[in-house]
């Protein structure tokens, strides 16, 4: 019989009977209809040889006899059902027994099926068939699951994947690529954001502008590529200057960069400037166009309390008015300029 055993797409069969006629007439039957079957005493020597061939071969259904005597077929299902790799064999008990104990017994250990004997061999055929088919149903469905599952894996890891190749393409869209700070888009929308927060919470917006002294002349000097250079050390002063989550840095012009500061008033928004002005004179990039002999730069920076009459351009334009003030006071210096509430309109 071992000779004859081959793996069917049919399904596979072990029989477990110390009958040798029940073996024979079972084996031979379920053979010739396709089935791959094997036998424990023609195939396998012992139950523990069989249960170990369980686990290397794949076994559709096992005809298990409950009297072979020194063999508890019940203990036998137990270990099948609680291991695993082999919980799937559908168990046919073949029992002499008709007792509804033990019938229920094989039932709660897992079993699929109950026989009693003597058997009709169409009867066996038929149950064996039956299981073998749901098996091959539970296969399928199983096989289905597992390949929906890897399409639900699959279209997460698609999903989060396009979620942060969005965000990433949302970030580049918000940061300027030579200095890595805001870009002034960016800068506009967060400007317009802070303006409507500060003026629900009635308080202060404060905003710096700098800008890099003789920039056409450090151009011109020292060339493009030291150029972009220049712009990235002020950019990096510029960041290193805000401390707190809410302020923003930005680059708000070829030369140019800016910090939203939120809850600033003057005073704060003036330390913030000179811790600017400090970190340049740190790190002290020549500049032989530059009187100071490094570069420099001018700010200008203002302070507004946000309410329904003003408009965010208006911080805008006084800011950019104290920048230009430092400029025309020779350079290298702060000037705060408070915004002027325009007039209250007459009754």
């Amino acid at each position: 019989m071992s000779s004859d055993y081959h793996e069917s797409g049919k399904g596979n069969i072990l029989i477990v009977d110390d009958a040798p006629e029940n073996v024979r007439l079972l084996s031979a039957m379920f053979s010739q209809a396709g089935y791959g079957v094997k036998s424990v005493g023609e195939d396998i020597p012992d139950l523990q040889a069989a249960l170990e061939s369980i686990r290397v071969n794949t076994f559709d259904v096992l005809l298990l006899d409950t009297d072979i005597p020194e063999i508890d077929g019940y203990e036998v299902c137990r270990k099948i059902k609680s291991d695993l790799e082999t919980n799937a064999i559908a168990v046919i008990f073949l029992s002499f027994s008709n007792n509804l104990a033990d019938k229920l017994r094989g039932f709660e250990l897992g079993g699929a099926d109950y026989i009693t004997k003597p058997f009709q061999i169409s009867e066996v055929f038929a149950r064996v068939k039956n299981q073998i088919e749901q098996v091959g149903i539970r296969k399928q469905i199983e096989a289905q699951n597992k390949l929906l599952q890897e399409e639900i894996i699959l279209h997460i890891a698609t999903q989060e994947a396009l979620q942060e190749a969005n965000h990433r393409l949302e970030c580049l869209n918000q940061i300027d690529g030579l200095t890595m700070l805001s870009n002034r888009r960016y800068f506009n929308e967060y400007l317009e954001g802070t303006w409507r927060q500060m003026q629900r919470e009635m308080t202060s917006l404060s905003l710096i502008i700098c800008n890099i002294d003789l920039f056409n002349l450090y151009n011109e000097t020292y060339g493009r590529d030291q150029g972009d250079n220049c712009l990235q050390k002020v950019a990096q002063a510029t960041s290193k200057a805000v401390k707190r989550p809410g302020d923003l840095a930005a680059r708000y012009g070829e030369e140019d960069f800016s910090i939203i500061l939120p809850n600033t008033d003057a005073s704060g928004a003036i330390a913030v400037a000179k811790h600017i002005q400090r970190e340049l004179q740190r790190m002290a990039l020549p500049h032989s166009q530059n009187p100071q002999g490094y570069l420099t730069v001018s700010i200008g920076v203002s302070m507004v309390e946000p309410n329904q009459l003003l408009e965010p351009q208006i911080l805008l334009d006084t800011t950019e008015q104290a920048l230009y003030q430092a400029k025309q006071e020779g350079r290298d210096r702060i000037i705060f300029k408070m915004v002027d509430p325009p007039e209250s309109p007459l009754p």
